[in-house]
């Protein structure tokens, strides 16, 4: 190409043309490694970037793990005269600006004190108003928000006051007009609720208000045995005056996990069936259950086949589970496996609990 050209002809064949022609082929080499290392991002085994693992966790419906608060006990006296009413969930604050929450409702006469379990969590609320009528309608939280999150519940007034609907993970156990919604998790790093088209779960209309109840913790924290919690906000005992009241820690608040980080995300896409519980339809009921309800000590699961090996052929072995059991002090252990099981649409098959 050089030859044809007057002004070149003379340095077709010199050493700067040769270092040139390198330059322009290492360029050239740089710019299709970076393509091919593009391209890589695709795949979830060679997937580096940030941005490619979110996108392969919500193309998988996957749900990261939420932030889990640090908990303790604690003793709260009331030094009034007059009887002290507190609600579950009463706000406190600690000397760092933290926010815990109690787990129970009290009642405590004057000069009395109870232990109670401090989890360090605060409550915020989101009202949503539905401003199109469509299918699998989403709302979408902040990412400071999702960041936070450790649990949430949904509420919607369609006209004749707030319901909570239940989460259908994926609607599989959604109906025509059922009052559910899904969640899901977003690329952008972002979890949202979905609601259904009207085949599974139901269609909101314009103007539907939705109230979020968020629980956010800050996860990973730390506050040592023997310290001082702070009422939020005004507290007043049965005869109306502020109350005189002293929260102290008696053990450690603590055991907090962080939110799941994009690396753990990375690993736990290998096996996304298992936590979407797209499992139960491979027939690991065992794995279902024991996630389902806690504390199992010992679970057999078998089907029609097992059975007939014990008992020979039966037609009540037909497209039957069986399922046996254990776990300490849960005398309702069968109406908790069987009730969780109950919630999973499996067609033409049957549970027993052995």
């Amino acid at each position: 190409i050089l030859l044809i050209k007057p002004a070149w002809r003379t340095l077709s064949k010199s050493q700067f043309v040769n270092h040139l022609a390198v330059f322009m082929s290492w360029a050239l080499r740089e710019a299709l490694w970076k393509i091919e290392r593009t391209f890589q991002e695709y795949f979830l085994s060679t997937a580096l970037n940030q941005a490619s693992i979110l996108a392969h966790v919500e193309d998988r419906e996957y749900l990261p793990r939420k932030r889990t608060p640090s908990s303790g006990s604690g003793t709260i006296t009331n030094n009034g005269t007059s009887v002290l009413y507190l609600p579950a969930y009463q706000p406190f604050s600690s000397d760092a600006d933290l926010d815990y929450v109690t787990d129970r409702a009290l009642s405590l006469a004057a000069g009395e004190a109870a232990e109670v379990e401090f989890s360090q969590m605060v409550k915020e609320e989101i009202v949503h108003e539905v401003t199109e009528e469509k299918p699998f309608y989403e709302i979408l939280f902040d990412k400071a928000l999702t960041e936070k999150i450790h649990d949430f519940t949904v509420q919607v007034d369609l006209g004749y006051g707030y319901e909570e609907w239940d989460c259908s993970r994926l609607f599989q156990n959604a109906n025509e007009g059922d009052h559910v919604y899904d969640e899901f998790y977003t690329h952008a790093g972002q979890t949202g609720i979905r609601f259904g088209n009207d085949y599974i779960g139901t269609i909101l209309p314009v103007g539907t208000s939705v109230k979020v109840s968020l629980w956010l913790t800050d996860g990973e924290t730390y506050l040592a045995e023997g310290q001082s919690l702070y009422p939020v906000g005004e507290v007043l005992d049965a005869s109306g005056q502020v109350a005189n009241m002293e929260a102290i820690t008696t053990e450690a608040i603590t055991d907090g996990q962080a939110k799941e980080s994009v690396s753990e995300m990375r690993q736990n896409l290998q096996y996304w069936p298992i936590y979407n519980e797209k499992l139960v339809w491979r027939d690991d009921y065992v794995f279902f259950i024991k996630r389902a309800v806690a504390n199992i000590l010992w679970i057999n699961v078998w089907g029609e086949t097992e059975a007939e090996a014990i008992h020979g052929p039966r037609f009540e072995f037909i497209n039957k589970i069986f399922i046996s059991a254990y776990a300490e002090d849960r005398p309702n252990l069968e109406t908790e496996v069987m009730s969780a099981l109950s919630d999973v649409h499996i067609l033409n098959r049957k549970f027993e609990w052995a």
